[in-house]
């Protein structure tokens, strides 16, 4: 039999012109799936400006989402809290959900940490537009000089960018690979590590951002090192004990935080914790069940 379609699960901004148009002739409710502050991400990581045709008629569409929305589903608690405080959505009550990117814990999966004698370090996707890829091999520079340490770069198209930084920080060749990956690849990397690392530009669409290897780092038994980029990643680290928050850009700490990742590495729960963590927070299990409950809210 057919059901009579109540609302449209919208992910991203991109078709929001299609959804609004939809809502208005056809009266359907509209799930705002943000995935983030869109707009601003185009300025802060790409060739948008402020003034520019595409970035105003964007924020226009964005204000119309939020206002006519009837549930919005945010990344990160950080995001919810800057959208509360919108001029316009002054006295408004917004039927708000947070749900961070899901992990599939039937493909990340822990490997044996106990017999990785070095220190081996990830970094997991991009290394530009947002991220700032420099303070990390400036601090795995000094790691290396008094640890026997690796990092892997997995990344599939800045290989040059990356290799001509290591070169000019002077970072051992044997210290360091650089290699590209298909995603179904990517687990059999992290189970041959020990800690992911990353570190953010610091802007505002950043504060809506979740990056998916979180989960996949997590998943894999990885604690975490990055910096403090939104709320949301700090607590989550700092709460649970699965990581540190470091500013890579003070290099007058780097002794102090070489010192805090080996009490991190000396710590026999911590595999279990980041793993614990995954499933219940990461899971694709879990994450069914949150959009189950945003779309019963749409229909009751």
């Amino acid at each position: 039999t057919e059901r009579e379609i109540q609302f449209i699960h919208l992910r991203g901004y991109v078709l929001g012109p299609i959804a609004l148009l939809l809502s208005r002739f056809i009266r359907l409710k509209i799930l705002f799936d943000m995935r983030g502050f869109w707009p601003e991400e185009k300025v802060d990581r790409s060739s948008w400006r402020k003034n520019s045709f595409n970035y105003t008629l964007y924020k226009f569409i964005e204000k119309r989402l939020f206002i006519e929305s009837k549930a919005i589903v945010s990344l990160t608690h950080d995001a919810v809290e800057r959208i509360k405080e919108f001029d316009y959505l002054q006295g408004r009550e917004l039927n708000t959900h947070v749900i961070p990117t899901c992990t599939d814990l039937k493909l990340f999966r822990p490997g044996s940490q106990h017999i990785l004698e070095l220190v081996h370090f990830i970094h997991l996707g991009s290394v530009d537009t947002a991220y700032d890829v420099l303070p990390i091999i400036n601090f795995f520079k000094f790691f290396s000089g008094i640890t026997d340490s690796k990092i892997t770069f997995i990344n599939r198209d800045k290989h040059y960018l990356l290799r001509r930084e290591l070169q000019r920080c002077k970072v051992e060749e044997q210290n360091y690979e650089i290699v590209s990956s298909k995603f179904s690849e990517i687990p059999s990397f992290l189970k041959k590590s020990r800690i992911g690392l990353f570190n953010t530009k610091i802007n505002f669409s950043i504060k809506a951002s979740f990056p998916t290897k979180i989960g996949e780092f997590l998943a894999s038994g990885l604690p975490i090192i990055c910096n403090d980029f939104n709320k949301d990643v700090t607590n989550l680290i700092q709460r649970n004990k699965i990581g540190l928050i470091l500013d890579f850009d003070d290099n007058e700490k780097y002794e102090e935080y070489a010192k805090l990742v080996h009490q991190l590495l000396s710590d026999n729960e911590i595999q279990e914790r980041c793993i614990d963590v995954a499933k219940n927070k990461f899971s694709l299990d879990e994450g069914i069940k949150s959009y189950l409950e945003v779309y019963k809210s749409l229909v009751e």
